[in-house]
């Protein structure tokens, strides 16, 4: 009897995620779309994740479990999910997210009908630590009405960003100028494209240069409906506030220390450019992109002497969890 490879695969990396594991699990398997497998892998948690995940597994037979001998850290166990899966489409999950019950369903629709789109996504609405809505707006028109103060990086909703422009450097503008929230690296991928690019690397913020090799080989689109329950809680990888804490998360070999953070993601950048099989023009426009993105946040300078692994960094936002 031949063995059914699923057409989506859904990797769900977890480290101490016993709060939340077991809704963003019922979640995934509650989908109207079923041919999927759900691959956790569970990162030497020293709490109850790994008996809730197990017990899923022999509930399911579309859930697979494994579990690290040590913690890796997030980058590489995500990269270890991806590499644990075999769907021809591909979407990383959190611990601590929910999707709707048509999540899944919607996107793959999307990419059938159309082989230009390498990635699908959809609105997203951010939830509280109870699952309630959390206001969004557009920085361009000021934080929302009413009493009291969310801090902005919270709040801003990119529903409106535009990453399935005909060109690749109107794409990238999209991504580094615009927002730096990064959902859609939670999307419907197309395996064929992943597997061509570096995946997620062992710095803060590499899964926004993972969405810029992405949008640099295609189109990424957002279906119009509200799919994504994206978790804000004490646990989320935004309150990491110095560069040496968000080293050891992202992968415990750097042990706290990491030189140059900003270095790493302009060469991360650079290198997404460097690689795309993109006509010269809009190569040329990619680097006025990356340039753009250096002066309008004044990274230039960070990027040249930022060495401080202990010191305080500006917040921002990692799909990581």
């Amino acid at each position: 009897m031949s063995h059914h490879t699923p057409k989506l695969s859904i990797c769900l990396p977890v480290f101490n995620g016993q709060r939340y594991l077991a809704l963003a699990i019922e979640s995934i398997l509650g989908q109207s779309f079923a041919d999927f497998e759900l691959v956790i892998v569970d990162n030497a948690s020293t709490d109850q994740t790994e008996s809730i995940a197990r017990d899923y597994a022999r509930r399911d037979r579309r859930v697979r479990f494994h579990r690290n001998e040590r913690n890796l850290g997030a980058a590489p166990n995500f990269n270890r999910a991806y590499h644990l899966s075999s769907g021809p489409l591909v979407r990383w999950a959190s611990y601590d997210d929910l999707w709707t019950r048509d999540a899944m369903k919607l996107c793959i629709e999307r990419l059938e009908r159309d082989p230009s789109i390498i990635c699908c996504h959809g609105r997203t609405q951010v939830i509280d630590e109870q699952g309630a809505p959390v206001p969004t707006y557009d920085r361009a028109a000021g934080p929302p009405p009413g009493p009291g103060h969310i801090p902005e990086d919270r709040l801003y909703d990119p529903a409106d960003r535009v990453l399935d422009a005909d060109r690749p450097s109107q794409r990238l503008s999209e991504l580094l100028l615009r927002t730096h929230w990064c959902y859609e690296i939670f999307g419907v991928i197309r395996r064929s494209v992943l597997e061509r690019t570096t995946l997620h690397g062992s710095f803060y913020g590499s899964d926004k240069v993972l969405l810029a090799e992405l949008l640099l080989a295609g189109k990424i689109v957002n279906v119009p409906e509200t799919v994504f329950l994206r978790r804000d809680h004490q646990g989320n990888s935004t309150s990491l506030r110095t560069h040496s804490e968000r080293a050891d998360w992202m992968d415990t070999s750097l042990g706290g220390r990491i030189r140059r953070p900003h270095l790493r993601l302009l060469k991360g950048y650079a290198g997404a450019i460097r690689r795309a099989q993109i006509p010269a023009r809009e190569k040329l426009a990619c680097w006025r992109v990356l340039l753009a993105w250096m002066l309008q946040f004044r990274k230039l300078g960070q990027v040249v002497y930022e060495s401080d692994s202990e010191s305080p960094v500006p917040q921002a936002v990692s799909a990581h969890s």
